[in-house]
């Protein structure tokens, strides 16, 4: 079992419909930048940075640089997460 500092991050990770949406939108593939998923969720630039900031935190996103843009993208732990929040609806 995995301390609770731990388990707790990854939930403040997913605890914001934003964040949700985000995680959502990288397991299309479609979206990775930080403009992409900004113009997608109608948010501010730095709200959407500060977003995947705390996804990044909590383990459930990674970043990889791409010529001058950074993408990103769900880690093994985000998309078992991810899968596990959409049985809950």
């Amino acid at each position: 079992m995995q301390p609770f500092p731990k388990l707790e991050r990854i939930m403040k990770g997913t605890a914001n419909r934003h964040r949700l949406k985000i995680l959502k939108l990288l397991k299309t593939g479609e979206y990775g930048s930080e403009i992409e998923l900004a113009a997608n969720l109608h948010l501010h630039f730095e709200t959407t940075w500060e977003h995947l900031r705390r996804l990044v935190d909590a383990g459930l996103v990674f970043k990889q640089r791409q010529s001058i843009n950074m993408r990103h993208h769900l880690t093994h732990r985000g998309k078992v997460v991810l899968a596990f929040l959409e049985k809950l609806k």
